[in-house]
C-alpha cells in the first residue's frame, strides 16, 4: 500500500502488475490512496473554471483508459482521514465547501478501503467510525 499526496487531487487505485492486461486479469500488486490539497490550486483553479465542470470529462476519459483507477477527483479541496485496523485500511475523503473560507464546512465525499490480505481498492459503504 502506498499513501501519497502532493498532486492536488484525490485518487484510489489498484497498482497492476501489467497495466495492459489488468482489464482481463485484475492482477494488482499493491494499492495507492492519494489525498488532495486543502488550499493549493488543482485542475479547476488552474483552468479558471467552476469546480466539477471541465474536469468531469477528463476524469471519465482517464478512468476509461486506466481501469485500475477506481476513484479520481481533480477539483475538490479537502483532507483525508485514514484508519488502519487488522481488518484493513480505509480512507475517507472529505471536501471543503470553500477553500478560501476559514469557517468552511467539510463533508465526507467518498470512502475507499483495502481489505487485509488483498491488493485491491474497493468502495467503502460509509465513513470511518
Amino acid at each position: 500500500m502506498f499513501l501519497t499526496g502532493d498532486i492536488h487531487s484525490a485518487w484510489a487505485c489498484d497498482l497492476p502488475a501489467h497495466p495492459l492486461t489488468y482489464p482481463l486479469t485484475g492482477d494488482s500488486v499493491a494499492t495507492e490512496l492519494v489525498c488532495t490539497s486543502v488550499t493549493s490550486d488543482n485542475l479547476d483553479d488552474l483552468l479558471a473554471v467552476p469546480p466539477r465542470t471541465a474536469s468531469l470529462s477528463v476524469e471519465t476519459a482517464f478512468r476509461a483508459a486506466n481501469p485500475h483507477v477506481k476513484h479520481l477527483d481533480l477539483d475538490s479541496h479537502g483532507y483525508s482521514v485514514l484508519e488502519v485496523t487488522p481488518a484493513g485500511v480505509q480512507m475517507g475523503y472529505h471536501v471543503l465547501s470553500d477553500r478560501t473560507d476559514r469557517t468552511a464546512a467539510a463533508r465526507l465525499a467518498t470512502s475507499w478501503r483495502v481489505p487485509a490480505g488483498t491488493q485491491r481498492v474497493v468502495r467503502a459503504a460509509g465513513g470511518l467510525r
